[in-house]
């Protein structure tokens, strides 16, 4: 009887359930962008790069309107705090822009830091050929790369610095 085997099924999983501990609590459980962190990679950073973007179009930054005299061609490079404590900013040698814009998320913080790509001393960075497909891995909001030092992820430095970089 199905019923029956059922019942007794359920009841060897409830006494077995105690020998195999639940899964720790996500950090992203309780956070307002938690919703990225079951995202794919790729997902999570296009969904990165608009949160980036508007959140600029707000504070008056024209992304992408060449009929402002602050625009530029800025590359956004995202990051979710990685379950080792660390943000890692990928593709950074892409020739394509002059100012870059890493943007991390944790928990309950977000953090920002700009640079323009002159600025950028490329060989603290890690990479698999010269410039080509770099990265940068660190502990929030410490950053040990002097070119994004200053600003400390903090996003109302990251904002004067993309006005000086920007002439806005």
């Amino acid at each position: 009887m199905q019923g029956d085997d059922y019942q007794y099924l359920v009841k060897i999983s409830e006494n077995l359930r105690d020998q195999y501990p639940p899964e720790p609590k996500s950090i992203w459980t309780d956070s307002p962008f938690g919703w990225m962190s079951s995202l794919p990679g790729s997902k999570k950073g296009e969904a990165g790069q608009k949160l980036a973007c508007k959140f600029l179009q707000k504070r008056g930054f024209h992304i992408g309107d060449q009929n402002h005299g602050h625009s530029c061609r800025m590359a956004t490079r995202f990051s979710m705090l990685w379950t080792s404590g660390v943000y890692k900013f990928q593709q950074i040698g892409s020739p394509e822009y002059d100012i870059l814009l890493c943007v991390g998320v944790s928990p309950d913080a977000v953090h920002a830091w700009v640079a323009r790509k002159s600025e950028i001393v490329w060989s603290e960075l890690k990479s698999t050929q010269k410039n080509e497909n770099c990265w940068i891995s660190f502990s929030p909001p410490d950053c040990p790369h002097s070119w994004m030092r200053p600003q400390n992820g903090d996003l109302g430095e990251m904002l004067k610095e993309l006005e000086k970089l920007t002439g806005k």
